[in-house]
């Protein structure tokens, strides 16, 4: 059997399969007795064929004298028609990607439906109602769904459980070498129904596969930690560390924190949440895109995630989008994500030529694609170090003394204006 990567960097990889994976993955749910598959199970199908996840949920009901039910096309791009889908066609078990399936049970009553979710980390869950449970699951195209846990939807942090019986899982550092709980490292598995390679590319396979004390295994890729009950956290990946005015920064963790301080500020209606490096004007900004039906409180969740984080990895950037960009089997695809706009409100009165200097000199240098008002602060519209300097330099070039380092102090475009040396 031949299945293609979810390919979010845009180049699907095909991945070699036998027979094992699919009695495999037919089993899955007996992790979880009360979401056991049988004939009676309902199974809605609603992801892309050449998925291991959908092979999940159309093998499995089929050996157990199940009936699989496919979702229309509308009911693929609209959650309100998904939601009929489910309930005219007395659904008992479904695959979600992870954003969906909290904006889901979020928004439906999903109760008696076992959700089952994967394709990035969940990292909120909170249903409208108790009886909504969720199966959330880890894997990949190359080793198949490998661990999972059952969510309440009352978790301080979401987990994604321990590994089924039949797999081996390790975390190991950069030396290849195995650390203990609540040591963070890239976790690798072994299992005897895994992948043998990528077709046709046997560079990359190599990359991917190794042997280890006699055992063939999987590099995933994810950076994860073992708690001292045996759960595993998945903390996000080793290839999106990123490196922003000379700082390393792990933007799973940025995530992750800022999905706690959504959920402190009561916002149900927020799904994925994306943060990466993005460069306007030719500086590199941290970037947070978001899904959500209206704006967040910015300033509320900078003030709360600046308890646990550096100033340096909290996003000056901020984008909202009805939904992120997706691939077939739902994962975002970051490199899709659009420049972003800077949307602001203007508030205050220009009362001097000073500050309209400042202004109108602001949003050159931030290159803005709206005008930014008196009272606004340089760094809730983009500002940072780097580009205080800049500014520093454009405003003496407008007869405007003030240094880089007051423009950070003042912040307040009208303060700025009060303080600076006008020749």
């Amino acid at each position: 059997m031949l299945l293609y990567t979810s390919g979010t960097t845009g180049k699907p990889k095909g991945v070699l399969h036998n027979q094992r994976m699919l009695l495999h993955i037919a089993d899955c749910a007996k992790l979880h007795p009360d979401a056991e598959m049988n004939a009676d199970t309902r199974s809605g199908i609603m992801s892309s064929f050449p998925f291991v996840a959908t092979m999940m949920f159309l093998v499995g009901p089929l050996l157990h004298g199940g009936t699989v039910c496919i979702a229309p096309e509308v009911a693929r791009k609209d959650m309100g028609f998904l939601y009929q889908f489910i309930r005219e066609a007395k659904i008992t078990h479904i695959f979600l990607p992870s954003g969906l399936a909290a904006i889901m049970a979020a928004d439906y009553d999903l109760t008696g439906v076992h959700i089952f979710a994967a394709g990035e980390k969940l990292r909120n869950f909170r249903p409208c109602s108790p009886g909504n449970i969720l199966i959330n699951l880890y894997g990949s195209t190359e080793v198949c769904p490998i661990i999972s846990k059952k969510i309440h939807g009352n978790e301080e942090r979401i987990m994604v459980g321990k590994p089924y019986h039949n797999t081996k899982t390790l975390i190991i550092d950069d030396e290849q070498q195995p650390v203990g709980p609540g040591v963070t490292g890239e976790l690798i598995v072994s299992n005897d129904y895994m992948s043998s390679g990528y077709h046709k590319l046997p560079s990359q396979s190599a990359e991917k596969w190794f042997t280890l004390n006699g055992d063939r295994w999987y590099h995933t890729g994810d950076r994860a930690m073992c708690t001292a009950d045996g759960d595993i956290d998945i903390l996000g990946r080793t290839d999106n560390m990123v490196k922003l005015s000379g700082f390393r920064i792990e933007t799973g963790e940025v995530e992750a924190q800022i999905t706690k301080a959504i959920s402190l500020l009561n916002r149900t209606d927020v799904g994925q949440i994306v943060v990466l490096v993005k460069s306007l004007n030719g500086i590199d900004h941290l970037s947070c895109y978001y899904e959500a039906k209206r704006e967040l409180d910015k300033r509320a969740i900078k003030a709360e995630i600046a308890n646990y984080l550096a100033e340096y990895m909290i996003p000056d950037v901020w984008v909202r989008m009805d939904a992120l960009p997706r691939n077939l089997n739902g994962k975002v695809m970051r490199n899709e994500l659009p420049n972003p706009k800077r949307e602001r409100n203007i508030t205050g009165i220009i009362d001097s030529e000073v500050l309209f200097r400042v202004l109108a000199t602001a949003e050159t240098v931030l290159d803005a694609d709206l005008h930014i008002g008196p009272d606004e602060r340089f760094t809730d519209v983009g500002g940072t170090s780097l580009i205080a300097m800049k500014y520093a330099v454009a405003l003496r070039e407008q007869g405007i003394k003030i240094t880089g380092k007051q423009i950070l102090q003042y912040n307040v475009f009208r303060e700025i204006a009060d303080v600076a040396d006008v020749a």
